[in-house]
C-alpha cells in the first residue's frame, strides 16, 4: 500500500516467497532496491501499520528496526511526541504545553480528556500510544491525486528561470496522468524557500485539466499570485 512518493506498507503475515522472517524479507527489498536505484534504504517491522510506519523512520536512512509484540509498548512509551506518525507540529506544540512530551505522558490520558482537547483524533491517539492500530494493508486504494516535485542544488532567483525549471516537472505529470488515464479539475503547486519554508496556491477548473499547456499555463498564473517578497 503506497504511502507516499518513496514508503509503501507491506503485509508479509502471509508471504508469497515462502520465507516466515518478516526481517530477511525486509533485507531482500532494501538489497534489490540499491541494486537497481543506487540508493538505501529503511524498514520497519512491527505488529501493524502505524509501528511499523515509525519503526522505519528509527534508523534512516539505510538500517531496519525491529519492534516485536512484547516491545511495543515500551518502544512507544519512550518516544517522543513529535515522532508519532499522525502527530503534527501544531499538535505536539499543545501536547507539549499540556505536559505530554512523550508516549509514556500521553498514556496517562483517558480517551475521554484526549477527545475534549484533540477532537476526534484524541481517540485516534489513545489507541496508537498502547500499539492499537487494526488497519489492514490496502493495495488497491483509489488515487485521489498526482503529481512529481524536484529539488534543486542552487536558489532559483529570476521567475523566467523558475518557469524554465517547472516545465521538465508538468511533462512528468503529464505523462503519469496520460499512463493512468486519469484527469483531474484541481492543479496545486508547492514551493520550497531557501530557509525550507512551503507553500502551497491552487487552482480548481470547471474542466479536467487534460493538457500540457493548460497544466503550464495554470501553474504559471498561480506562480504569479505569490507574493514573492514576502518570502
Amino acid at each position: 500500500e503506497p504511502l507516499s512518493l518513496d514508503e509503501a506498507y507491506l503485509d508479509v503475515t502471509q508471504n508469497k516467497k515462502g520465507i516466515p522472517s518478516a526481517t530477511l524479507i525486509a533485507q531482500q527489498i532494501r538489497e534489490k532496491i540499491y541494486q537497481k536505484t543506487g540508493l538505501r534504504a529503511s524498514a520497519g517491522i512491527s505488529i501493524n501499520k502505524f509501528v511499523a510506519k515509525i519503526a522505519s523512520d528509527y534508523d534512516k536512512p539505510d538500517g531496519i528496526t525491529l519492534v516485536g509484540p512484547e516491545k511495543v509498548e515500551l518502544f512507544l512509551e519512550q518516544l517522543a511526541i513529535e515522532k508519532f506518525f499522525g502527530v503534527g507540529k501544531v499538535t505536539a506544540q499543545k501536547m507539549q504545553s499540556l505536559g505530554i512530551s512523550n508516549g509514556k505522558d500521553l498514556k496517562k490520558w483517558s480517551k475521554e480528556a484526549l477527545k475534549d482537547h484533540f477532537g476526534k483524533s484524541g481517540g485516534f491517539y489513545y489507541e496508537i500510544v498502547r500499539g492499537n492500530d487494526d488497519r489492514k494493508v490496502n493495495p488497491n486504494r483509489i488515487r485521489k491525486s498526482l503529481g512529481a516535485e524536484n529539488t534543486f542544488n542552487y536558489d532559483l532567483i529570476e521567475m523566467v528561470d523558475l518557469k524554465l525549471a517547472i516545465e521538465p516537472i508538468a511533462q512528468t505529470v503529464f505523462k503519469r496522468l496520460q499512463k493512468a488515464n486519469k484527469f483531474g479539475k484541481t492543479l496545486t503547486v508547492k514551493i520550497k524557500f531557501s530557509d525550507f519554508s512551503q507553500i502551497t496556491r491552487s487552482t480548481s477548473q470547471a474542466q479536467e485539466i487534460n493538457t500540457l499547456d493548460t497544466i503550464l499555463d495554470l501553474t504559471f498564473k498561480l506562480l504569479d499570485q505569490v507574493e514573492w517578497d514576502k518570502h
